[in-house]
């Protein structure tokens, strides 16, 4: 755009000019061939390639698709409220009767999930400010 910009002194008359060069090659070119023209007159026109469309279009179906599977599989997930998962309890503390039942079962898999996965419990505040999981 530089080179443009200095090469010429009036830029209003250099972008006229390529503009109407632009214009008169459209314009000379070869008909299109096509019955509903007598061949007298020059018709300008376009012609649309589909297959280059193809590929957008189908990628916009497909990430269409996606978005939906995405919501149905969300909807349909066995995803419980973050309180049911262990993880909660590493964030909060738990009283000591939680703390015992797991004693003696962290070296299996699934251990301590299954030590306190039927126990009912509830996220209750402390006279400290805290949060702490106690049993129901």
């Amino acid at each position: 755009m530089e080179k443009i910009w200095n090469g010429t002194s009036n830029l209003d008359s250099s972008i006229q000019n390529l503009a109407l060069s632009m214009t008169n090659i459209v314009c000379t070119g070869t008909p299109l061939p096509r019955p509903e023209y007598d061949e007298t007159a020059y018709q300008l026109g376009t012609t649309v390639q589909w297959k280059w469309l193809a590929l957008p279009a189908t990628m916009l179906l497909l990430s269409i698709g996606l978005v939906i599977a995405i919501i149905i599989q969300i909807a349909r997930s066995p995803v419980e409220a973050w309180k049911s998962r262990p993880l909660a309890f590493l964030r909060y503390g738990v009283e000591q009767e939680l703390k015992h039942g797991v004693y003696g079962r962290t070296n299996k898999y699934g251990g301590i999930e299954n030590a306190v996965v039927k126990k009912k419990t509830l996220l209750t505040g402390t006279d400290e400010g805290l949060w702490k999981f106690r049993t129901a």
